[in-house]
This record gives C-alpha cells, sequence and structure tokens, in this order.
C-alpha cells in the first residue's frame, strides 16, 4: 500500500512539472507523465488484485489510444509503461494486452516488462 501511495504522489508531482518539459522536448510523443496517469487506475488490474480493468482504467486507455498516432508515439508509451512498471514491483505482465481486449479499445500492447524492446513495437497497430 505504501509503495502505491508513493508512486501515486510521484505521479502527480511528474504530471505537474513533467508533462510540458516533455511536450517541449518531444512534441510528436504522447508525454510520459500522461501516459502514467491515464493508465494509473490499471495498477490494481496488472497486479492481479482485480478481475478486470475498472473503468477510470478504460477511460485511460482510450485516451491514450486517440493521442497515439505515429510509431514514434507506440514506443514511446511503450518505454514509458516498462520505466513506471518496473517502480511497482510484481505484477503479471500477460494482463497488458488484455487491457484494451477488455475494455473495447483497438489498440494493441505487448506484454511489457524490462526485457521488452520498445523499438519494436511499432509494429502493433492502433486504430482510432
Amino acid at each position: 500500500m505504501n509503495r502505491l501511495i508513493s508512486f501515486l504522489t510521484i505521479l502527480a508531482l511528474l504530471s505537474r512539472s513533467g508533462s510540458v518539459l516533455a511536450m517541449e522536448e518531444q512534441p510528436t510523443e504522447v508525454p510520459c507523465p500522461t501516459v502514467t496517469l491515464q493508465l494509473s487506475p490499471c495498477l490494481e488490474y496488472i497486479k492481479s488484485k482485480a478481475d478486470a480493468p475498472p473503468p477510470a482504467c478504460c477511460s485511460g486507455v482510450k485516451e491514450i489510444s486517440s493521442k497515439v498516432k505515429s510509431p514514434t508515439d507506440r514506443s514511446s508509451v511503450c518505454s514509458c509503461l516498462q520505466k513506471t512498471l518496473g517502480n511497482i514491483g510484481p505484477y503479471d505482465k500477460n494482463r497488458i494486452p488484455l487491457i484494451p481486449q477488455t475494455c473495447g479499445v483497438s489498440i494493441n500492447l505487448p506484454p511489457i516488462d524490462s526485457k521488452t524492446d520498445c523499438s519494436k513495437y511499432v509494429v502493433y497497430c492502433v486504430h482510432a
């Protein structure tokens, strides 16, 4: 529980300060703080503490899906998730691809862990 609170606190700080910098440096990519904020409601599902993604998770996935327009965006989202998930403790990487399917969102996500090559994620299709 303390890890989750710490994660959400860091997330809030990053979303306030980092998103503006990320947009200035890489305007074509979805800022990592935005990805993290939108997908943070999915943590309980990814950590196998919920049987299905909650509605807030599905809303976040839909929002990110609408912003992902290019291979660079897809790779950026993958890298962001990879870094973020590395800080939350144990989770089931195989649940990540199930989130969009369960939420009815046409975006393909790979099972992301520390060994995922996000540069290859560009082959995954996003249908808006």
